[in-house]
């Protein structure tokens, strides 16, 4: 057997890439790189969704607690009487609560003055077809919803933070029963 000068049997050829394999190659990896990282905010967004969800479901509970423990004397002036008047609800009415975005400080205008983060807005509103309210001296129960939107404000480095159009809020709402 003849062997070339560098020590490979004849008629041997080094197996190698072409110039145009190895572009091609890093093009088909680039477009899958760009495909995964196009994936990642939608899925961060959802992430942060069912945080807030849940959050928003323990700020229910956590009504429900405090809603029973003030009475059924001191939550029925708080109530508003219909959705119609949550449109014309101003920042400061003591009707309007507000949560951080954790829900760990919760309070109404004059509690979270000076707070930048008003996460998630909380309106409780009377269910009127079942609570009516001129029946509230003889009613044994109040029948209300609790509206909670978020993201209410957004910091923005100054007090209140940035409104955010009740449109563009995720919402969900709880339906409440409190005897006398």
């Amino acid at each position: 057997m003849t062997t070339s000068p560098d020590k490979r049997p004849a008629g041997s050829r080094d197996r190698a890439f072409s110039l145009v394999e190895v572009v091609v190659a890093m093009g088909v990896f680039a477009i899958a790189v760009i495909v995964v990282l196009g994936l990642l905010p939608p899925a961060t967004r959802e992430v942060g969704e069912t945080l807030d969800v849940g959050t928003a479901q323990r700020l229910a509970e956590a009504i429900n607690a405090e809603v029973r423990r003030v009475g059924y004397d001191a939550l029925v002036p708080a109530l508003l009487v219909s959705n119609a008047e949550l449109r014309d609800l101003a920042d400061d009415d003591p009707r309007l609560f507000w949560a951080d975005r954790d829900g760990r400080r919760v309070g109404d205008s004059r509690n979270m003055e000076g707070v930048d983060e008003r996460y998630f807005e909380i309106v409780l509103v009377r269910m009127d077809d079942l609570s009516p309210p001129g029946a509230d001296s003889t009613a044994g129960y109040v029948a209300f919803t609790g509206w909670l939107s978020w993201p209410a404000r957004l910091p923005d480095g100054d007090s209140g933070g940035r409104v955010v159009a009740r449109a563009q809020r995720s919402t969900h709402a709880y339906n409440f029963a409190l005897t006398r």
